[in-house]
């Protein structure tokens, strides 16, 4: 009894791990992966929220103007899909070509020299903040992300 009793929570350690590890492969890397500006948060309670947020205000005009396209050589591609809606849009995520580097460690990505901190990325979503100076400090603008299958 007490042996089944082990195996029963070995296996259970050894899915966990498993989940984990797929997760951690998600984590490891955007190449390859398309995503949309989205407009509300998948999940506000997983991943970090740095103090002194806020959402950066996409509208639906954004989100289906505009598709981002991380490649294998640390080119961004930003694909606009529909008229411009939108022109006060951060130049760093206008249409056109983009350098970008992400260091998932150090949950870092630098798009045309701006950096980023990564809260969370998942299969489904990106949640990125970007530091921005306001009387007195930083605030940190947060732009969320979907993945396009």
């Amino acid at each position: 009894m007490k042996r089944s009793a082990n195996v029963l929570i070995l296996s259970i350690a050894m899915l966990f791990g498993l989940a984990a590890c797929k997760k951690d492969e998600v984590e490891k890397s955007l190449e390859n992966t398309s995503w949309e500006f989205a407009l509300q948060d998948s999940d506000p309670t997983e991943g970090e929220i740095l103090e002194s947020s806020v959402y950066y205000p996409w509208t639906y005009c954004n989100r289906i103007a505009y598709e981002f396209s991380f490649d294998s050589n640390g080119k961004l591609a930003v694909k606009q899909t529909q008229p411009d809606c939108d022109p006060i849009l951060p130049s760093f995520f206008k249409a056109g070509s983009h350098q970008y580097v992400y260091n998932p460690d150090e949950r870092r990505l630098i798009i045309d020299g701006t950096e980023f901190k990564v809260s969370l990325v998942t299969d489904d979503f990106l949640r990125l903040h970007l530091a921005t100076p306001v009387a007195g400090g930083f605030s940190n603008y947060i732009f969320l992300f979907s993945r396009i299958k």
